[in-house]
């Protein structure tokens, strides 16, 4: 199942030797996302504490181990399963509104 995650660093880490030591533990489970072939796409705010990635996951569990504690313990973290623009199409084909109830493509 492919996830949006969206880690935002707490507000409250301001301390300089703070941000340095989770800098660096950030860089490290970054690399451990990468090199566990279930990250598609990763990127970062350039103008917010916040870093965004789509993995492919198995499970919330595994979502929540890719991200380790250096995420689960220092950022909000926001997940959402995410489907592709051709699956929403092939959705709303099979779900059309008619009148004021959905009628799908089996019935």
């Amino acid at each position: 199942m492919k996830m949006f995650v969206k880690a935002e660093l707490f507000e409250s880490i301001i301390a300089p030797e703070a941000i340095s030591s989770i800098r660096e533990e950030v860089r490290q489970q970054i690399q451990r996302i990468s090199h566990s072939g279930k990250l598609e796409s990763g990127w970062a705010f350039a103008d917010h504490r916040c870093v965004c990635f789509i993995v492919n996951a198995d499970s919330p569990y595994e979502v929540m181990d890719l991200l380790g504690n250096t995420f689960v313990d220092h950022f909000r973290l926001e997940t959402h399963p995410i489907v592709s623009l051709e699956e929403l199409g092939k959705f709303f084909e099979e779900h059309q509104l008619v009148g004021s109830e959905v009628a799908t493509a089996d019935a």
